[in-house]
């Protein structure tokens, strides 16, 4: 979603807001589906189980991967945030390259390497096994 950031009261600080709320959405969305689950509502051999796995392993994938510092993914905001405005601003100018570098990163495995564990992880915690 564009967002105007120089419409923010404090940008710094509202730009990292801003950029957590899709990620947190997804890690909320993770949490709600597995509830049944974890409640024992639906078992393993229920019909809408493998639904519900995928729909958080989905939300779990999206959340990550949208947390990574790479321009322009929220994550970049957010590691930006925490520096100067003149460093925050020399590393959002890379964003207009961005896409270019997560292609680059999903062909040679770096993405892969990161978000596998951690997806690894999550499911663990949420899920109580780790489907990967």
């Amino acid at each position: 979603v564009p967002v105007n950031f120089f419409n923010l009261r404090n940008p710094k600080r509202d730009t990292a807001l801003v950029s957590l709320a899709g990620p947190v959405s997804n890690f909320i969305l993770a949490i709600i589906f597995v509830l049944p689950i974890r409640l024992g509502l639906i078992h393993s051999a229920a019909a809408g189980y493998e639904i519900l796995v995928t729909v958080v392993m989905l939300n779990l994938a999206l959340g990550i991967f949208n947390l990574l510092p790479i321009p322009p993914l929220d994550g970049s905001k957010v590691f930006a945030s925490l520096f100067s405005d003149q460093i925050m601003y020399r590393i959002l100018e890379f964003e207009r390259f961005g896409f270019l570098l997560i292609i680059l990163f999903l062909y040679t495995g770096i993405i892969h390497r990161i978000l596998l564990p951690l997806l690894s992880l999550f499911s663990k915690l949420l899920l109580g096994v780790s489907v990967i």
